[in-house]
């Protein structure tokens, strides 16, 4: 596989192979498709090519410029980082701008930690690619994503509004990125809107669980942040049940990066809107909106009114009210 004992090759087979075997052990997946997809990459890519990158099937590493403090970006949470990008590619197909992008990134971000953890826990760091830089600072924070420039606060201080970056998609991962280190670590985060809040731990096992079934079964390709509090809460009670601490403490880290509240009662969140024709709307048409009770109240008690409220291009339509 490797006779000229090239330590660059070898680093992304060891990392290729640790991915492959953390996704199929730990979540089912049979490869970054799910059916037993070969894993390629190419290395010495270019010259004094900064960077690695996903092409759609295949992975490419570039040799880095040393006079610049950099190494080959082949370390495992790299390389596993890259790979994630075909696992969502595979199933949320996050599309690669604004804020599904930065979900996009920070998938790749978590799983990319997730296999250096059960690769190497000895060795784990929140900081991406810390031994592929020679400072060892790393290319983003997980756990201080203001550290490098990144926002932990939706919205907040660095969030990148314009176009660079895609739109911000390595940038705006930060939030999330805070999120999940967050509900696997706990602790207290005092957030750009003045907000200071707990988070209880729940370890690796259940956040990495949690964010795997949003990615993989809640979250498409025009999802943003709102989108991923939903999901992961969905994703929480499917795996451990509505209002489990696993629950709970989801819906308090999201709090902590300013996306929405802690559980609270009568927490309802518009899930979908869906027309039976399309956006065709005359004198009477049939419209679902669907909702969901985020709250520790399994039900709401009959009687409790929940307006509805409609309206087209601005213009208020009609209101209902269902019981």
């Amino acid at each position: 596989v490797n006779p000229q004992q090239n330590e660059v090759a070898h680093d992304v087979h060891w990392g290729s192979q640790q991915s492959y075997d953390y996704f199929l052990q730990t979540h089912g997946l049979d490869s970054y498709d799910g059916n037993g997809a070969p894993i390629v990459a190419y290395v010495h890519f270019a010259i004094d090519y900064i960077n690695a990158f996903w092409a759609g099937s295949w992975m490419a590493y570039g040799n880095a410029d040393s006079s610049f403090g950099y190494y080959p970006l082949t370390t495992v949470d790299v390389v596993a980082h890259e790979l994630t990008h075909g696992v969502t590619r595979s199933s949320s197909d996050l599309i690669y701008r604004n804020e599904h992008g930065a979900l996009n990134e920070s998938f790749s971000d978590i799983f990319g930690k997730a296999v250096e953890w059960y690769a190497d826990s000895a060795n784990f760091s929140w900081r991406i690619a810390r031994q592929a830089l020679a400072n060892g600072q790393g290319i983003r924070s997980m756990s201080n994503p203001n550290l490098l420039g990144d926002p932990h606060t939706y919205l907040g201080n660095f969030w990148e509004f314009g176009s660079f970056d895609n739109g911000g998609v390595h940038i705006n991962s930060g939030v999330q990125n805070k999120w999940f280190q967050l509900l696997v670590d706990g602790g207290t985060h005092v957030n750009d809107n003045g907000d200071t809040v707990t988070v209880p731990s729940i370890g690796w096992e259940a956040a990495e669980a949690i964010a795997y079934r949003n990615n993989s079964v809640y979250l498409s390709r025009f999802s943003v942040y709102a989108d991923a509090r939903m999901g992961s809460l969905l994703a929480a009670a499917d795996l451990f049940g509505q209002c489990s601490s696993a629950y709970t403490a989801v819906a308090l880290a999201w709090d902590a990066v300013g996306v929405g509240q802690p559980v609270a009662e009568n927490d309802l969140q518009l899930v979908s809107i869906e027309m039976d024709e399309g956006c065709r709307l005359g004198e009477q048409e049939s419209v679902s909106v669907r909702v969901y009770n985020n709250s520790c109240q399994t039900t709401i008690p009959a009687g409790t009114p929940c307006p509805v409220s409609l309206a087209l291009n601005g213009q208020f339509v009609a209101t209902d009210t269902l019981i």
